[in-house]
């Protein structure tokens, strides 16, 4: 199975556009358009990687404290 990833980011065109770019890579793509559904898919799936807007609207998951601040 491929590695599944979570692209969070309010900008459609930015969270499509990645989200395409990894599928064709391989990777099992998950996309949420706000911080309250990056959340719920946190809760729902554990993912190797997320990538995520540094503030979006609904909950930021840096301040959350889900996810480390890696650049």
């Amino acid at each position: 199975m491929p590695e599944a990833i979570l692209v969070a980011d309010d900008e459609p065109g930015v969270r499509e556009s990645l989200g395409e770019v990894l599928r064709d890579a391989g990777y099992a793509v998950q996309t949420a358009a706000d911080g309250a559904a990056a959340l719920r898919a946190l809760e729902e799936r554990d993912f190797g990687v997320v990538i995520s807007d540094l503030r979006m609207p609904g909950a930021d998951l840096h301040s959350a404290g889900c996810c480390a601040p890696w650049l």
